[in-house]
């Protein structure tokens, strides 16, 4: 239950708010991100956590819409713990439904974040295309964990 908590005040701290002008793409994201907000402590032995208000400055070229938040941690738990952490935290949001993996996420995770194609994605939008995705992978041991609350860009 308290990661549970620990997750809902992580992305009520990434308030994600879109319009969208045409039906396959959002254009515009508004990111509120708390002074408070910090790294997760629902997983045990976070390192290296970074939180991320415009991954645009930090990773030049991500198809992503100007703003979108992401934060990066790595953990000592199995991503196996994490994915399950996440997908059944994400299944009891309402506004966000389970969505394929798309050829610009796996270019994301490829590209930018070091990603095989073996790694795990996970994949949440609301119906304009706001989204939640969660990027896993083992590295020495740890479980490496990136995620990105907001938008993919225009094509």
């Amino acid at each position: 239950m308290q990661r549970f908590k620990v997750l809902m005040l992580a992305v009520l701290a990434l308030v994600v708010l879109a319009s969208c002008t045409t039906s396959s793409c959002v254009t515009t994201v508004t990111i509120n991100t708390p002074d408070t907000f910090d790294c997760p402590t629902a997983f045990s032995d976070v390192q290296g956590c970074v939180i991320t208000t415009d991954i645009q400055t930090k990773y030049k070229g991500m198809n992503v819409v100007p703003n979108t938040g992401m934060i990066e941690f790595s953990t000592d738990q199995t991503i196996e713990e994490v994915n399950t952490i996440y997908t059944d935290f994400l299944k009891a949001k309402a506004d966000f439904a389970e969505v394929p993996v798309s050829d610009d996420m796996k270019k994301i995770a490829t590209t930018y974040l070091g990603m095989a194609d073996t790694d795990t994605i996970i994949s949440y939008q609301t119906s304009v295309g706001v989204g939640f995705y969660v990027f896993l992978k083992t590295v020495d041991g740890r479980t490496n964990v990136a995620v990105i609350s907001g938008a993919l860009g225009c094509p």
